[in-house]
């Protein structure tokens, strides 16, 4: 029966041949969920170890950091979309107030393809204790990223 291994603080004991263990024993129904503080604390160990982990993981779940350096990794590996973000010049129409400005009119502007990150940097920031963005990734599936929130985190 398929069963899953919790590995907490795993910098404190996490190596090549632990990670390359974990791999083998994926095919047998042991499934592996590392639960670092940061990523800061395996790339202390050595960075490649850090890469074989992240590159070897199918689920992130990421909550509240404070490193802006991990925030920025964990935007990009969330990944983003094509958008087009589109502008205007725009002037007040002669005998309106500007109170609400509602009755504004534009005859110029640009348009342009710009990429947006799925998980905006600042969204990251934002966590708070038991938020956490989820990335599953596994054979054939793609699900998207969710934000969840945990009722009762320890």
């Amino acid at each position: 029966f398929p069963f899953v291994v919790l590995f907490d603080e795993p910098s404190a004991y996490l190596s090549d041949k632990f990670i390359d263990t974990v791999n083998k024993t994926r095919g047998a129904g042991v499934h592996a969920l590392f639960a670092p503080q940061t990523l800061a604390d395996i790339e202390a160990i050595d960075p490649i170890l850090l890469k074989q982990l992240i590159g070897n993981t199918n689920t992130y779940i990421v909550g509240q950091t404070n490193e802006k350096s991990e925030i920025d990794y964990w935007s990009e590996l969330f990944g983003s979309y094509d958008d087009i973000e589109i502008t205007s010049v725009t002037q007040q129409e002669a005998g309106f107030s500007d109170v609400n400005k509602t009755d504004w009119t534009g005859e110029k502007g640009t348009k342009r393809d710009v990429e947006n990150f799925i998980v905006h940097p600042n969204n990251i920031k934002e966590l708070r204790t038991g938020e956490f963005y989820i990335l599953r990734k596994g054979n054939n599936t793609h699900e998207p990223i969710r934000k969840v929130y945990m009722r009762k985190p320890i």
